[in-house]
């Protein structure tokens, strides 16, 4: 706003336009209206960076104040003073402090025609104040967080001024009497007259400032404290001490923690000074030596200071040099601590053997390496004199003519010799270093060789043992074995000598002829006790496809169709499955003649899917069928054939377990003469070192109690009964490809007969609990028995419905007898013992292929058992058994 603009009201003198225009306020004129008058240019100036505006003489106030909140509170004070009453106040506005004051302006006639105002901007005075106010509030507060009380001793008057937190280091009441006498009085007794003497002697007399650590016993509780007293002391112009001001600290944890660190310092020199390995410290950077440990000046024969004017580089061979630094700079980025076997390098020029572990760390500042020298001059010569001696032992075995090879307690090789090699048809150590010897022996021998090496663990010996070895091309090779065990630090091994003993037999042929037939008598002997070992390997597939035919028969209803059809011949080759697999185990014994029909692959493979997808496909399994084949007639064995791809598929889903989209894929492909069958999952996958053995006969892969490693064995078998070959491959992670090739047929003759069983009624209202390890087995009891009424529970072994049982009671239990963690016969013999569930009826379900009778079993179980269901068993085949349990 220029001057030659500006209106002044009648009444004010014009000789105050020059001082109002200049004056550092803002000064304003408004009529009644609040209409604009006068004002000078700090007001305009305001009032443009307040709110952005121009003012003109004229326009309202309000018309500048935009918020109505703002004008209302304003207005109120203006019509105070348009009443005649002058008013003063101040406040904060956009980050500014401003005092304002408003009088009436007069008329001649005594009339208020206005208000003048006078603004004035204090806000750097009101930071500065705030400012001071703080600085006392952070200057309390820090004293208060570093516990810090200060003071002021007038020495005239022997008045002492204290703060608060001075009287809680003291442990003074806030009226209690202070002063020089009283002080000393808290002083601890041991500094006191330390202190006296330091403040006459050294403060007082010296001028100097007052800086002293000294104990007290604090006059509240006695307790000891540790202080820092800090002063500077103010004398008159004669010289003569007037007053001490300064401040005091309770250092008491700060001392205690300098003692622990001393007392840890003291520590570690004591370690660091007697370690039994030299300790070197380098700085990484430039690689000198910081400090070292008196072995090391005595490994190095240098001094401690020498060693200082010393680089890694000076205390190593210049030839080991590359090799040195390459190790240096590795442990220095932590890909390794331990260097082994280092040359260093003597102040004499001698050259002795180390073993150097180290890593970095940071010291004031700058990153080191810290070193561990370990003297192994002793042991390399130690070795040394080994390796010669293994040497000379090593052409003693190697030149003789009888096999000599090192076990670990488990039967696996550690170490053999070449004739050795030969006898187990290998050509080179790491062919069968690692690996177990029953892998080329041969399958007859192979529960002898079992035996032996736990009598040889357990008598220390064997002697004059008898073993054909076989080698990939299936040559036989006889083989005596004597060995004794020997006991190292941690564990046993077994030194054997095998000599060749094939001259010996040919010789001895009777012997041989009526040796092989005690052997195959033997074998032929213990397929009984095989059957019922792999009771559940053939039972539980076969009670699975029951399963499924009986859920297939009750939705089968209303005239034939095709799909029944197709039912019935399910129904029909899932009933031969039994004796199929019987002739399976035989197989297996021994290779007989065995009928062979014209099989439908394509037919065969889709109704052993059908049985299985629907379990499949609760555990989010999806099975996909690629049947590309054109000529799928092969001369084979329905059952058989069924049992290979069973059990294939059986082996798919367990490596599946839980993947969350596990797939199955099953793919025929006309290969020559021949139909090729790839069985392909997504799942775990086959370790590389295990895939060799994966046809062996009681080899898994699976854990305890969930296989027989017969499975794969037997459909092995089947194959090659059939003229055909089975493969594997796999890839740990990526899942696994079997492939079967079968030579094709010209023609088949498929027989399907057409067989309904019929349900019977029965409806009964009570509570089972179905206990078996195979989940399906389970679930299609459960249909089973739900079908007639009963409410069902589940337990997947003796352990768990042992629980259920404590809590629960049940009209039927229904026990498997064969399962891991508690078998059905220990459960049954618990209930027996603790006397529960007494009541209730027993049902035992078998698979076992041995002769058995109800009593025979009872006897062995030791108790009563209300009845049996022998797997396979349908719907039907319950109702008779809960229909005499009723009665």
């Amino acid at each position: 706003m220029q001057t030659e603009n500006m209106t002044f009201p009648e009444t004010a003198p014009v000789n105050y336009q020059w001082p109002i225009e200049n004056s550092p306020d803002s000064v304003f004129v408004l009529d009644r209206e609040y209409r604009y008058t006068f004002f000078n240019n700090i007001h305009a100036e305001l009032m443009k960076s307040l709110f952005g505006m121009k003012i003109q003489i004229g326009h309202a106030l309000s018309e500048y104040l935009l918020h109505p909140d703002s004008w209302k509170m304003i207005r109120s004070y203006l019509d105070q003073v348009l009443s005649g009453v002058p008013v003063h106040t101040s406040g904060w506005r956009k980050r500014r402090f401003f005092e304002i004051h408003a009088f009436p302006i007069h008329s001649m006639t005594g009339e208020v025609q206005g208000i003048s105002l006078f603004a004035s901007d204090h806000t750097e005075a009101k930071k500065v104040q705030q400012k001071e106010i703080e600085s006392v509030y952070f200057f309390k507060e820090s004293q208060s967080a570093a516990f810090i009380g200060s003071y002021k001793a007038n020495f005239v008057t022997d008045r002492w001024e204290t703060s608060e937190i001075l009287d809680q280091i003291f442990g003074l009441e806030e009226n209690s009497p202070k002063g020089l006498q009283v002080w000393l009085d808290i002083v601890h007794p041991d500094d006191r007259e330390m202190m006296r003497n330091y403040l006459q002697n050294e403060v007082i007399a010296k001028h100097q400032p007052f800086d002293k650590e000294y104990r007290i016993l604090r006059k509240s509780d006695g307790a000891l404290r540790w202080l820092r007293g800090l002063g500077r002391v103010n004398f008159d112009n004669d010289g003569k001490v007037i007053a001490l001001v300064g401040t005091v600290q309770d250092i008491t944890q700060q001392k205690y923690a300098e003692e622990a660190r001393l007392r840890s310092d003291i520590k570690f020199r004591l370690i660091f000074e007697n370690a039994s390995d030299g300790i070197l410290l380098a700085d990484t950077a430039t690689k000198r030596f910081v400090i070292g440990n008196n072995k090391i000046v005595q490994m190095l024969g240098y001094d401690l200071s020498e060693i200082q004017n010393l680089t890694v580089t000076d205390i190593h061979p210049k030839d080991d040099l590359p090799a040195v630094l390459a190790a240096f700079q590795k442990q220095q980025r932590l890909e390794s601590s331990l260097a082994e076997n280092l040359p260093v390098l003597r102040k004499d020029g001698s050259v002795f053997y180390c073993d150097i572990n180290s890593f970095p760390l940071y010291l004031d500042g700058r990153e080191m390496l810290i070193g561990f020298f370990r003297d192994i001059t002793e042991r390399k010569r130690v070795e040394e004199a080994v390796r010669a001696a293994e040497e000379k032992y090593r052409a003693l075995v190697e030149t003789t003519d009888t096999g000599y090879q090192i076990l670990d307690d488990a039967g696996r090789v550690l170490d053999a010799n070449q004739e050795y090699l030969r006898l187990s048809g290998h050509s080179s150590l790491s062919e069968i270093q690692g690996r177990r010897v029953i892998e080329w022996t041969a399958e007859h021998d192979l529960q002898r060789n079992a035996e032996a090496v736990s009598l040889c663990l357990k008598n220390g010996g064997i002697r004059n043992l008898i073993i054909d070895y076989v080698d990939k091309h299936g040559r036989f090779t006889p083989v005596e074995i004597n060995a004794t065990l020997q006991k190292t630090e941690n564990s046993f091994h077994i030194i054997a000598l095998c000599r060749d003993i094939s001259e010996r037999k040919r010789t001895e042929k009777e012997k041989l002829e009526m040796q092989a037939q005690l052997l195959h008598a033997s074998k032929l002997a213990s397929i009984g006790t095989l059957a019922a070992g792999v009771a559940h390997e053939i039972n539980n597939p076969l009670m699975i496809i029951v399963g499924c035919c009986e859920a297939m028969l009750r939705n089968c209803t209303g005239p034939a169709k095709e799909d029944d059809q197709n039912l019935l011949h399910t129904i029909q080759e899932a009933s031969t499955r039994v004796a199929e697999i019987v002739k399976g185990l035989r197989t297996y014994a021994r290779q007989d003649g065995q009928s062979l029909d014209n099989v439908d692959m394509h037919l065969c493979i889709s109704e052993t899917v059908a049985l299985i997808r629907g379990m499949f496909e609760k555990e989010k399994i999806k099975i996909e069928m690629h049947l590309d084949a054109h000529n799928f007639l092969l001369e084979a064995n329905t059952g058989k054939l069924q049992q290979v791809i069973m059990n294939l598929m059986g082996n798919a889903k367990d490596a599946l377990g839980h993947t969350q989209k596990g797939l199955i894929r099953i793919t025929t492909r006309d290969q020559n003469d021949a139909l090729q069958i790839e069985i392909c999952d997504n799942g775990t996958g086959i370790p590389a070192p295990l895939l060799p053995r994966i046809f062996d006969p009681f080899f898994t892969t699976k854990d305890s109690g969930k296989g027989t490693g017969l499975g794969l064995s037997i459909c092995n078998t089947i194959i090659s009964s059939f003229g055909g070959s089975i493969y594997v491959e796999s890839q740990e992670g990526q899942g696994t490809t079997f492939t079967i090739l079968i030579p094709r047929h010209q023609s088949a003759n498929t027989i399907r007969e057409k067989n309904l069983p019929v349900d019977q009624d029965l409806k009964i209202s009570a509570k089972a609990l179905i206990v078996d390890d195979e989940n399906m087995i389970r679930e299609i009891l459960t249909a089973y028995l739900s079908s007639f009424g009963m409410k069902v529970s589940q337990a997947e072994d003796g352990e768990a419905a042992y629980q259920i049982l404590l809590s629960e009671h049940f009209d039927y239990i229904f026990t498997d007898l064969k399962m891991a963690n508690m078998s059905g016969k220990e459960l049954l013999s618990k209930l027996k013992s603790e006397k529960l569930a007494q009541d209730t009826k027993i049902v035992v379900i078998t698979g076992n292929m041995l002769e058995e009778t109800s009593e025979k079993m009872n006897q062995s179980l030791g108790l009563k058992v209300d009845a049996y269901l022998c797997k396979p068993f349908k719907r039907n085949d319950i109702i008779p058994v809960l229909k005499a349990l009723m009665k």
